[in-house]
């Protein structure tokens, strides 16, 4: 891809800039217990990995609203940030897009408050945010990709998403920009799957 000004990434979050996976797994199996739902073993969340608050109150907190289950997501999953670990060469990617004047936006199913949170604390700062809650539907629809776009002012054709989840590969499929499969527990460096961008 020819670098210009009219080029972006976008990146998913959790298991491409962060590894997080622990720390939503512990989080989701405390809002269980206190708000009175059965555990979720591994294999069970292993299958629903990356989806929004809303579709984990259609399929787990059935009996709350996803404004009570995204509240004590926000509220409490900075006790689980310990379990978070930042992409050790996102930081280098991020530098070097911003230098070539390419546009860097992180599209997440994660509510932007946490995903704010989890951004600093991996000293990550992408031109634009938008979180599972910015936009009337989640990934794997495409409002997250359009409008990350709109604010970068890139369109479609000029942009390629980067993610590790079904999810994020069926939002860029759905949006007609490029995709690139990352996993940041399976692949190599993050700027090495970038290739000539990074």
């Amino acid at each position: 891809m020819e670098c210009n000004t009219q080029r972006a990434v976008l990146f998913d979050m959790d298991g491409v800039l962060v590894d997080s996976y622990e720390a939503w797994f512990r989080l989701i199996n405390t809002a269980s217990e206190e708000l009175g739902y059965s555990p979720i073993t591994r294999e069970q969340f292993k299958e629903i990995w990356g989806q929004g608050p809303d579709l984990d109150v259609e399929l787990i907190f059935t009996r709350h609203t996803v404004e009570e289950v995204e509240g004590y997501y926000n509220q409490h999953f900075r006790d689980f940030r310990e379990y978070v670990r930042a992409n050790p060469s996102a930081k280098k990617v991020f530098q070097t897009l911003h230098d070539k004047r390419i546009g860097i936006g992180v599209i997440t199913n994660t509510p932007s408050p946490i995903a704010r949170e989890v951004l600093r604390y991996a000293e990550l700062h992408p031109d634009v945010l938008v979180g599972g809650t910015d936009v009337p539907r989640g990934k794997p629809a495409p409002d997250m990709v359009f409008k990350a776009l709109g604010a970068l002012g890139v369109s479609n054709e000029h942009a390629l998403l980067v993610g590790d989840s079904h999810y994020d590969e069926e939002a860029a499929s759905a949006a007609e920009v490029h995709f690139i499969q990352y996993d940041i527990k399976n692949d190599e460096r993050l700027d090495a799957a970038l290739g000539d961008l990074a």
